[in-house]
């Protein structure tokens, strides 16, 4: 059943994940203003997550490195059969400059074709859940 209330359903790191991330682009390049290292988009919208393994933790792999001035992403590889994402280059966002949006990460991505690769991919984990469409409910839901 297609929940209206959804804003977007995502893969978020977990707390030691996320350090994890930040610390490594912190080495790559300086980190920008706003830090996210936070998940890897799903889906936008609207949509039907009980067709989601909601809770499931899922081992990330970091494959690739994007910059532009005020942009910094990584690119990520997973596999699980329950999940499409919605992009050709799953990624998650680093950092930005208040100048910048997170809506020009899909752009970057697909300019770079998924960043310079790393010589040695990092693994970091995540659990699959959502967020709703709401200025006060800022919870992420895993059922």
């Amino acid at each position: 059943m297609i929940q209206t209330d959804v804003s977007h359903s995502c893969i978020r790191l977990t707390n030691i994940s996320r350090q994890r991330l930040l610390k490594i682009a912190n080495n790559l390049d300086e980190l920008y203003s706003a830090e996210i290292a936070d998940y890897i988009l799903i889906k936008l919208g609207e949509q039907d997550v009980s067709l989601l393994p909601l809770g499931e933790e899922i081992q990330i792999k970091v494959v690739g490195y994007a910059h532009e001035k005020g942009l910094q992403c990584v690119h990520v590889e997973f596999e699980h059969e329950g999940i499409d994402i919605d992009t050709k280059w799953p990624h998650i966002v680093v950092s930005y400059s208040r100048d910048k949006t997170v809506r020009n990460s899909n752009k970057l991505m697909e300019e770079t074709n998924g960043g310079l690769p790393l010589s040695k991919p990092v693994t970091l984990l995540g659990k699959v859940g959502y967020f709703k469409r709401s200025p006060t409910d800022t919870n992420f839901y895993q059922s």
